[in-house]
């Protein structure tokens, strides 16, 4: 959450990294998290109700992207909906496999 996201803040979150015991679903990509994969398992407490997402570590790299943008606010598994026609065209590029973008030094 930045200083543009209208909002409430969460009572209570944390996010950690985890390696698949079992498959999951992307919150964002919607596609399978497979066993072996790395993922990020975000949980949080909103209107007093803990809620889970399930990333990919790409899918969460290119939401902290988006996310630390000047006027972007991006909830959980809305990042397909909310861009700008660059953000756009490189999310395409991402879930499609022919992502040539880099987030914070990291490759997607």
């Amino acid at each position: 959450m930045n200083e543009y996201c209208d909002y409430d803040a969460p009572a209570f979150y944390n996010e950690t990294l985890h390696k698949a015991r079992k498959s999951h679903k992307c919150c964002e990509c919607r596609e399978e998290i497979k066993v072996g994969d790395l993922y990020y398992n975000c949980r949080g407490v909103w209107d007093k109700k803990l809620d889970v997402y399930k990333q990919h570590l790409h899918c969460w790299h290119f939401c902290r992207y988006v996310n630390k943008r000047e006027y972007s606010c991006v909830p959980f598994g809305c990042i397909g909906y909310e861009l700008n026609k660059e953000d756009e065209r490189l999310w395409n590029g991402l879930i499609s496999g022919n992502a040539e973008v880099f987030v914070d030094g990291t490759g997607i």
